[in-house]
């Protein structure tokens, strides 16, 4: 049962990701995640995406875990509703990535390879923020830490369910 849960949540979140990577040439996920068109599927795919995390944090038993992921959901449905120019929006956005920080963090103590993704999110956050206050894209530095968490989660299902 984990691991097909597993398998739904990694192809929830992958689906978007993908979409998102090859359909468009903005400066940020936000940019896009603002379309209209991009709202609806990434609503879709990623509302599915949290019904099948809460219920494996539900099956993991891990009370700290499970409060994290609901924030995510909470916070990334939230997201999508605001919108893109607003600081509403940054808010949200950087409260997103701090919940997926905080998820790690919670989980760092399993494996040496956790914490290297860890460190690694930790630069390439920072990275992002310096891009940021440049003015600069962020589109693949976001991308990226999504890309880096979604290894995380694996490795993490790897250590816990071998």
């Amino acid at each position: 049962m984990i691991d097909f849960l597993f398998f739904l949540i990694i192809t929830s979140y992958s689906y978007p990701l993908i979409y998102i990577i090859k359909n468009f040439n903005k400066n940020s996920v936000s940019d896009i995640i603002c379309i209209d068109k991009c709202r609806i599927i990434i609503f879709k795919y990623f509302l599915n995406m949290c019904i099948f995390l809460l219920i494996y944090e539900l099956w993991r038993f891990n009370l700290a875990s499970f409060i994290v992921i609901s924030l995510f959901c909470l916070i990334f449905l939230r997201l999508l509703l605001t919108d893109v120019n607003t600081n509403e929006h940054y808010f949200y956005a950087y409260l997103l990535f701090a919940t997926l920080f905080a998820f790690m963090l919670v989980h760092l103590n399993k494996s040496k390879y956790l914490l290297y993704i860890t460190l690694l999110y930790s630069v390439l956050s920072i990275i992002t923020i310096v891009n940021i206050y440049y003015n600069n894209s962020i589109l693949y530095s976001e991308s990226f830490l999504m890309i880096i968490f979604c290894i995380y989660f694996t490795i993490l299902h790897t250590i816990e369910y071998k």
